[in-house]
């Protein structure tokens, strides 16, 4: 049965409704003043009862035997109060009933929702318990609120283990609300506050569970409970948020700060009798210091890792996985592992990653979460190994698993990987319909960072294509409001260049010149530099690209992928490579770079990436040799064609226009000279131009002052009547 918390009608609004309109009170009260007293006083008591009516409940609280309740009940459907409808007997309308409580006296309330209380509790029904904390809520007297704050702690446990993290949220609060009123003692209260924080955290109220961990952080040091404290900091974990980490980092050192480093094995619980088991809400009864100070190591390197300004997380994380070693605590040791892991996830530590990755999977029995976390650790290596058939036989693993368990994140796991599977061979619009299965379970989860992984693919799609109208609003809001990573930074400036402004790309990565140098690996390390690499490639910084190129270039021969579930792929890392050593003038690494990602990207059958990245070598060699370059581009753009890829294919189709560089036509200017003397004619401006053959600005302006002074002209107005008298544009 549903349980409520809400077991009585609210009467402010009513009363302000009768005090105003007395008329109305007596024409809604008609029925009832027809009835003997005796009767009356039922039905009253019935509509503070507020529940779908059962006689026998209604009996035991007016404590009257079920044969008077019954007749009396009968003749308020006559007088046509009640009615029977689809849930059993029930007021023929709200405002019936509303009008019924109003008219009790203060003390005629509290006493029918005592009455009831008590006629609730004796009958030992759960799904009665939610209902009589509300009705003794409405009671006053300490004896009641003593009632109240723990028969609603017990609603909260059983409403949690149902997945009703809202309805636990309200009990848990009226709860610890009683229990302040009462003056409860500080460990108490600290606990109440626990519990509240972990409900908050699972519906979703993110603000609202910090400040209750903050204060149950406060309570529990007043008292003396370094348990406490450590279990209110291990609250906060799962959601990517910078703000989030940095309140977590605050409530972990002040926890480690009071609990005891020694390897004692004493043990202190935060639970009450009757401890949820829900997972998502309570922690295992008594767990070590041993293994509280290692979770708590692990969310401190965690931290470390996401801020990346230093290589403390390392450290931090080796340490923390070795003290849950120690305290023989699977859940510690997999969370440590999980810590472990995230520091580790950049490729030169595959091989450490697939030790933790089985031993997680090993963990399984005593630590469920084990096998699903293992399974992805597992695919986003073969992933970057260029194991495709292996990361097929994971994926299909994990979706058995989510048939298993009918885990949602699960599901969305297996959904995310089939959409960037097909992406990476070139099948765009199936992948969308596989992305758009796991935005629908991801709204279902209400989980921000999987609807950001959505969004990021969809994004990444529309800049592989090239095109830029795909880019939604939801996207570009949703990127704004990311945290301040240097990935995300990067990537807003990509879709800033990709909607045409180059200005604001440049600006956007102006603090960041220095990353490819700061940065330490770790998570997002190859996917922060591979990607601002790519961008300095397209905006022709050569210096950007270059040291971006030299960082990555230990890594070469792995594919994309940065070992921590990412959205989607871009096949060979020697693609990339080679567009940064092209923008910086090294032509024949870009060469060798290019040739190998055709090879690699063929491998395992992304399409699109290698018709890119031989449309990267046509480019290299197009200055040398014409044939070649017809013949690579030519081939890129029939592929960009059959995938449907419109940006890449205007690309091609460009160098295939453009006249051999070097060769002078009959005014004497070079391919690239003449081909933008004929956009000075069409009356584009030199960023138009820019952007339009993939240059800087300050490329264009130097063919456009070449080309005047080789055609004697001294304006662009001169150039412009130029073409068209000699019928270039």
């Amino acid at each position: 049965a549903a349980v409520t918390a809400r077991p009585a009608p609210t009467t402010q609004a009513l009363d302000r409704l009768v005090l105003d309109r007395a008329g109305l009170r007596t024409i809604l009260l008609a029925p009832l003043r027809r009835l003997d007293p005796d009767d009356q006083r039922t039905v009253a008591t019935a509509a503070v009862l507020a529940e779908r009516l059962s006689p026998a409940l209604l009996a035991a609280a007016l404590r009257r035997p079920s044969q008077q309740v019954g007749p009396q009940l009968a003749g308020a459907v006559r007088a046509g109060l009640l009615h029977f409808g689809s849930t059993g007997l029930a007021f023929g309308h709200a405002i019936v009933r509303d009008a019924i409580v109003a008219d009790l006296s203060a003390e005629e309330r509290a006493g029918a929702h005592e009455s009831i209380a008590v006629a609730m509790d004796k009958l030992g029904d759960e799904s009665l318990v939610g209902p009589s904390a509300g009705h003794w809520d409405r009671v006053p007297g300490r004896q009641a609120a003593r009632q109240c704050r723990d028969l609603a702690a017990r609603a909260a446990r059983l409403v949690a283990r149902d997945l009703a993290h809202d309805q636990a949220v309200a009990f848990a609060r009226m709860s610890l609300r009683h229990s302040v009123e009462l003056g409860d003692p500080d460990p108490e209260l600290a606990e109440r506050t626990l519990e509240l924080a972990r409900y908050e955290w699972a519906a979703g109220l993110v603000p609202d569970a910090l400040r209750s961990c903050a204060a149950a952080v406060d309570l529990a040091d007043r008292c003396d409970r370094p348990d406490l404290m450590a279990h209110a900091a291990l609250v906060p974990q799962g959601v990517g948020s910078l703000d989030v980490s940095r309140v977590r980092v605050v409530l972990c050192r002040r926890a480690l700060s009071r609990l005891p480093s020694g390897d004692s094995d004493s043990r202190a619980s935060a639970q009450q009798d009757g401890a949820d088991p829900n997972p998502a809400t309570q922690e295992p009864a008594a767990p070590s210091r041993q293994s509280l100070r290692a979770r708590l190591l692990g969310l401190l390197a965690v931290a470390a890792a996401d801020e990346a300004v230093d290589s403390s997380a390392d450290a931090l994380s080796a340490e923390a996985l070795a003290m849950a070693r120690r305290s023989g605590d699977p859940r510690a040791e997999l969370e440590t592992i999980a810590a472990r892991h995230f520091v580790l996830s950049y490729p030169q530590a595959i091989d450490d990653r697939r030790v933790l990755a089985e031993r997680a999977i090993a963990l399984a029995p005593t630590a469920p979460l084990g096998r699903l976390w293992g399974l992805l650790w597992l695919a986003d290596i073969a992933l970057q190994e260029g194991d495709l058939t292996r990361w097929d036989t994971l994926t299909g693993d994990i979706e058995r698993l989510a048939d298993q368990t009918g885990s949602p994140v699960a599901r969305w796991h297996a959904a995310r990987m089939r959409a960037l599977r097909l992406a990476l061979v070139g099948e765009f619009a199936a992948a969308v319909d596989r992305a758009q299965d796991g935005l629908r379970l991801a709204q279902r989860v209400g989980d921000i960072s999987m609807l950001g992984m959505y969004f990021a693919f969809r994004a990444q799609l529309a800049l592989i294509l090239g095109r830029p109208g795909d880019l939604s609003p939801e996207t570009l809001a949703l990127l704004e409001q990311a945290p301040e990573l240097p990935l995300i930074t990067v990537s807003r400036a990509q879709l800033r260049l990709a909607l045409g402004d180059r200005d604001a790309a440049e600006s956007i990565i102006a603090p960041l010149r220095d990353l490819p140098e700061r940065m330490p690996r770790g998570p997002r390390w190859s996917g922060s530099i591979g990607t601002l690499g790519q961008l300095a490639a397209s905006l022709d910084d050569a210096d950007l690209a270059h040291r971006c190129y030299l960082t990555l270039l230990p890594i070469a021969r792995w594919y994309l992928g940065d070992g921590g579930g990412t959205p989607y792929s871009l096949g060979s890392i020697e693609w990339p490579l080679g567009e940064m050593a092209r923008c910086a003038g090294l032509r024949e690494e870009a060469l060798g770079h290019f040739r190998r990602a055709v090879q690699a990207n063929a491998r395992i059958g992304a399409r699109p990436f290698a018709a890119l990245a031989r449309l990267g070598w046509a480019h290299c060699v197009a200055d040398s040799d014409p044939a070649a370059t017809r013949d690579l581009a030519g081939g890129a753009l029939a592929e960009f064609e059959r995938l449907d890829m419109p940006g890449p294919a205007r690309q091609a189709e460009q160098l295939l226009a453009r006249p051999a560089p070097g060769s002078q036509n009959r005014f004497g200017l070079t391919g690239r000279e003449f081909e933008v003397a004929g956009l000075v004619g069409q009356g584009l401006t030199n960023k138009d131009i820019a952007t339009r053959l993939f240059l800087s600005v300050r490329t264009v302006e130097s063919h456009v002052r070449s080309a005047l002074a080789k055609l004697q002209l001294t304006s662009r107005t001169e150039l412009a009547v130029w073409v068209h008298e000699n019928r270039i544009a």
